[in-house]
């Protein structure tokens, strides 16, 4: 588990992101953009749920992450000079008091 500063530090390496969801986006083809700690331009790290995945949550993404610390996990890519993460269902995320609970260890 790494914080969104440390990320950058594991570029093509399967982990488990931590931060504080600051911005949520959604763009006109309908993904979406998950900003952590920062706002755009000037997020650590940002986590993306492609318009095809959504389908995968049983809550809506853009309403329930925001202002939420949540962990995420998969393979952290480069992107935009900035590391990311694609998000392909809900339960690639932990909510940060699940966490710290051993709900989801």
């Amino acid at each position: 588990t790494v914080n969104s500063v440390m990320a950058r530090s594991l570029y093509d390496s399967k982990a488990k992101v931590c931060g504080t969801v600051v911005e949520v986006h959604e763009t006109k083809s309908g993904h979406i953009f998950i900003n952590f700690d920062y706002d755009f331009p000037e997020q650590l790290f940002w986590a993306t749920i492609w318009k095809d995945n959504i389908i995968n949550f049983t809550y809506d993404p853009k309403e329930y992450l925001l202002n939420k610390r949540i962990c995420v996990k998969g393979v952290i890519k480069k992107k935009y000079g900035k590391p990311s993460m694609s998000i392909y269902n809900e339960k690639d995320i932990t909510f940060y008091e699940d966490e710290m609970s051993g709900k989801n260890n």
